[in-house]
């Protein structure tokens, strides 16, 4: 992992876009957590929702499939995108990954198991034959990076805080530790966080580039 980058304009735009959507569900949904978390008020479905219904910006956009020119991908392999910033001089619906200013797979509320080193769930599970979590979100980003180096690839975690109260970046140290060991070739280079607190705890946010 690298040491923090200052923001690109488009990383900025994604950053504020998400946090702040975030920061208002949680707002919204009042301070106690849903069933069986402790701390989130809210599931990655509520926030797609809550952006879809409330974000009015034609160069964010969010479940967005695309051409992924990735590691030889042909141009009719697709597969869907988190979100998505395009750029807003083009008029048309990008057809392909190298069309677009930058891409973002989110990931969480995850519960604070996600930084024990043995836990599966929100760090790699596999659904209906289809890899889900942090580990693979990263895998796919690096992957699109070197399909198309031009376009800004992100992952944009949301983590409660530690259960023992631990600092979060001894916590999240562990993690990237994790996430080097299993994924040796990936370069992961923080760009911003931020959090949102209640009488629960905190709900941090991150946003890393993948390369």
């Amino acid at each position: 992992m690298r040491a923090h980058i200052l923001l690109t304009p488009t990383g900025h735009t994604l950053f504020h876009l998400l946090s702040t959507a975030v920061s208002d569900l949680d707002r919204a949904n009042g301070p106690k957590p849903r069933k069986g978390r402790k701390r989130a008020t809210f599931i990655e479905k509520d926030l797609l929702e809550h952006i879809r219904a409330t974000v009015r910006s034609p160069a964010f956009q969010n479940e967005f499939t695309v051409a992924d020119d990735a590691s030889g991908r042909t141009a009719t392999g697709r597969r869907r995108i988190d979100y998505v910033c395009l750029d807003p001089s083009i008029s048309v619906k990008p057809s392909a990954l190298r069309q677009i200013s930058a891409t973002c797979e989110v990931k969480g509320p995850a519960r604070p198991t996600i930084f024990k080193p043995k836990t599966k769930n929100y760090y790699e599970q596999e659904k209906e034959g289809v890899m889900h979590g942090i580990k693979p979100d990263v895998s796919k980003q690096h992957e699109r990076s070197h399909g198309s180096p031009q376009t800004e690839h992100y992952v944009f975690w949301m983590i409660e805080n530690p259960d023992n109260g631990e600092q979060i970046d001894k916590a999240l140290a562990r993690l990237l530790a994790r996430l080097e060991a299993d994924l040796p070739s990936v370069v992961l280079t923080e760009c911003a966080r931020t959090f949102v607190r209640n009488d629960f705890g905190e709900l941090w946010m991150f946003l890393f580039r993948v390369n």
